[in-house]
């Protein structure tokens, strides 16, 4: 817990930039709808994605709606509370949530 589990790159051309970290990093690809799952042959995986406008680091915790009080009462901010991951099937991919850290930074937290 509390470590880096994930990251969403933004692209405005997602298929470009998921060639560009595959031809050059060896990344393995997985197309879900617009958003491109990548996953690094070793470390965490993220994802590339089109809707995005800056990068954002995961943080796997506990509980989300706990750990976004702890954010605010540190002098965070939510940007996001609690959202399931919706991908258009039945897999279970969790739940994530947004915040901003006292200087403004996007940050992000994942729970199962």
């Amino acid at each position: 817990m509390n470590n880096i589990c994930h990251f969403d790159l933004p692209a405005r051309d997602s298929q470009k930039s998921a060639a560009f970290y595959e031809k050059l990093f060896g990344w393995k690809l997985q197309p879900m709808g617009p958003y491109t799952l990548v996953s690094p042959p070793e470390g965490i995986g993220g994802g590339i994605d089109p809707d995005g406008t800056t990068t954002i680091l995961y943080i796997e915790v506990e509980s989300i709606p706990a750990k976004l009080k702890e954010i605010e009462a540190a002098g965070g901010a939510i940007a996001v509370p609690e959202t399931k991951i919706e991908t258009g099937n039945d897999e279970n991919y969790g739940k994530i949530g947004l915040f901003k850290d006292p200087e403004g930074t996007l940050m992000g937290l994942w729970s199962k």
